[in-house]
């Protein structure tokens, strides 16, 4: 993916508009890279599926940042809330993205 999105930016240039083709192959690397993250959450790991990944994500993290600890000590349903929204970034995000590239572009 890394190798893919760099050959994508030596075609970017130094022009001042971006070529529409290279631009549209890029979201397609977005989509792909977003997508694939949401589907890899519900089908590899149950924890993602009941919402309960956070009960265990942030155990270990409960001393790196000043609102880690608050954070571990939340209630079940803001963690839950959290894995939501998650998901829903993770499914959201591509389409949000390709409907901003359609209204920018002038095309329904």
């Amino acid at each position: 993916m890394l190798a893919e999105t760099g050959f994508l930016a030596i075609f970017l240039g130094s022009s001042h508009a971006a070529p529409v083709i290279v631009m549209w192959l890029i979201g397609g690397c977005f989509f792909r890279t977003m997508s694939g993250a949401g589907m890899i959450k519900v089908r590899a790991d149950p924890v993602w599926r009941d919402l309960t990944c956070f009960f265990i994500i942030r155990t270990p993290a409960a001393a790196e940042y000043p609102l880690s600890w608050y954070l571990h000590h939340a209630p079940r349903w803001f963690h839950k809330a959290g894995v939501l929204f998650n998901h829903f970034t993770s499914s959201s995000c591509v389409v949000l993205f390709r409907a901003r590239a359609a209204l920018l572009l002038g095309r329904p």
